[in-house]
């Protein structure tokens, strides 16, 4: 477990968050990577883990470590994005979505 003053985190002390963001950012880089198998795209959920992480600092309780807590945040980022970027159910099976709707009615015919 890691060892700071929850005080200076969750008041915004920049210089540990650097401290943290060192220690942790290729850690987390390489879970998210594992989750999204996209660099450019695992690297910009990192930074909104930081960013987030940041913004959300005074939420921070202590009961799990910064790791944990960012990883938590980094995985629900993951899944939000993963959750967007999934294709819309087909709704009129038979149909393909980039088909010409005109042409579907003519072959069924």
């Amino acid at each position: 477990m890691e060892t700071f003053d929850i005080q200076k985190f969750r008041g915004g002390d920049e210089q540990l968050f650097r401290n943290i963001i060192e220690t942790y950012s290729e850690r987390i880089y390489h879970i998210v990577l594992r989750m999204v198998r996209n660099v450019d795209d695992a690297e910009d959920i990192v930074q909104e883990t930081f960013m987030r992480g940041f913004m959300k600092r005074k939420t921070f309780r202590g009961k799990s470590s910064v790791y944990t807590w960012l990883v938590r945040i980094a995985y629900n980022i993951t899944l939000n994005r993963l959750k967007k970027a999934r294709p819309m159910l087909e709704l009129y099976p038979g149909i393909a979505s980039d088909s010409n709707p005109e042409d579907d009615v003519q072959r069924k015919e």
